[in-house]
């Protein structure tokens, strides 16, 4: 009885205080986590609102206004009158993002819809962001937002005519409830390693309690770096070492950073860099570039054609090419290049080189591997073209710049008739 009672022991005094630990790791984790993918997506959705609203204006040159039809008012920018939500529609399917245009206050284009499935076209903002962004005219990220009967993150952004005077907002909306999946899959390896050290521990506290003490700390103290941030290899070479059941703890920690990197860092569909982190890649390039010197090119490109392959093969279809090209290019951009999947259908290469001529010759190498690749889908083989602009970090002041030359590179290869590759001569 006395032999139990100290097994009992032993057991409180090891088990209880790693409860306790794990409680606290996971919701620091979860606080952590959220807060990490609340500031990642306020982002995107600012990076999505201005996308639309210099879309809107590339697209459709010209001012804003609302115009009466048969006792409707309709939209219209510059010439063109903007009828339907299918340009938001198509910008949602790429990005599960929410959007609205505003007239003033007054949703005129919308994808956002209420609980009946109607969209909530002709419906007022509410008086705190007409204050907010209307009257006071600055952009604001809202972590809280209602909007219908659906909670969001929303971004909202002045929109101006060319008299500079604000005529309305651009929203750029994502729900809470994904956010909110995101966390909880986010924080099940932290439970589930939780629960295995627990039992371990309860098994083999007799006879190891100091050893058990030792490696329980190291790997506590790895996952406390990774509940803070830390997503590099933080676990120790002395329980990684060990052949038993803690090493494998320590490698499914170290796993458990490498999915979390991913899920921040990686586009899910291609495995390409997503653009948020290589954004990043491209902005420490940059400063190298300012610091060092060391020059290099990016090209930006997207698939020419790229609504046809959904509109008559469905979507599955389009994501088959999307991932064929993601490879392709990956295998074909080789000698240190990376490729970011930029938005939808566009992507952007990195290449390390300083020469104008090197960085045209591997992309006129990879357009013609494009061209001559077939995508097999259902059985039916499929032809894919692609417009790249190409532009040197020597042509821009800021990696900004630097994207806005590329990409009216691009835009000047799709007006030309795409297929093809458009250079910035020196």
């Amino acid at each position: 009885m006395k032999k139990n009672g100290i097994s009992r022991t032993l057991l409180r005094m090891t088990v209880m205080p790693l409860i306790m630990l794990g409680v606290v790791i996971t919701i620091f984790s979860i606080f952590a986590i959220r807060a990490s993918l609340e500031e990642s997506i306020q982002r995107e959705l600012q990076n999505y609102a201005h996308m639309i609203a210099d879309n809107m204006d590339t697209l459709y040159p010209g001012d804003y206004a609302m115009i009466q039809k048969d006792d409707t008012l309709i939209l219209s920018k510059g010439d063109v009158l903007i009828t339907d939500n299918d340009l938001l529609i198509s910008w949602k399917r790429n990005t599960n993002v929410d959007f609205t245009i505003f007239y003033q206050d007054t949703r005129v284009l919308t994808t956002v819809v209420d609980h009946t499935g109607t969209l909530i076209v002709g419906t007022k903002a509410s008086y705190q962001l007409k204050e907010d962004v209307l009257n006071h005219e600055q952009d604001l990220f809202y972590d809280n937002l209602k909007v219908g009967d659906t909670m969001f993150y929303g971004y909202y952004l002045p929109l101006y005519n060319n008299d500079n005077k604000c005529i309305g907002m651009i929203a750029a909306l994502m729900p809470k409830e994904l956010v909110y999946r995101l966390v909880i899959r986010a924080i099940l390896p932290i439970l589930l390693l939780t629960i295995i050290v627990m039992m371990f521990v309860g098994i083999w506290t007799k006879r190891h309690a100091d050893i058990f003490l030792s490696i329980l700390d190291k790997l506590r103290l790895s996952l406390c770096r990774a509940a803070k941030g830390e997503l590099s290899n933080t676990v120790s070479p002395d329980v990684l070492s060990r052949k038993d059941e803690f090493s494998d703890m320590g490698y499914s920690i170290i796993e458990m950073q490498k999915s979390l990197r991913e899920l921040i860092e990686q586009d899910p569909l291609t495995k390409l860099f997503n653009r948020r982190s290589g954004q990043a890649h491209l902005q420490k390039a940059f400063e190298r570039y300012q610091e060092e010197n060391r020059v290099f090119y990016v090209a930006l490109g997207d698939i020419d054609h790229f609504k046809i392959f959904n509109d008559l093969h469905g979507h599955a279809c389009g994501d088959v090419v999307l991932q064929s090209m993601a490879q392709l290019m990956q295998e074909t951009a080789k000698f240190g290049c990376h490729v970011i999947r930029w938005g939808g259908e566009e992507f952007l290469i990195y290449m390390p080189v300083t020469q104008l001529e090197e960085a045209a010759e591997i992309m006129n190498h990879l357009i013609d591997q494009i061209r001559n690749k077939i995508v097999v889908y259902e059985g039916e083989g499929l032809s894919v073209t692609m417009t790249f602009g190409l532009c040197s970090c020597e042509n821009a002041a800021t990696l900004d710049d630097l994207i806005i030359e590329v990409d009216d590179l691009l835009y000047e290869g799709k007006k030309n008739g795409r297929n093809q590759l458009v250079v910035h001569e020196p």
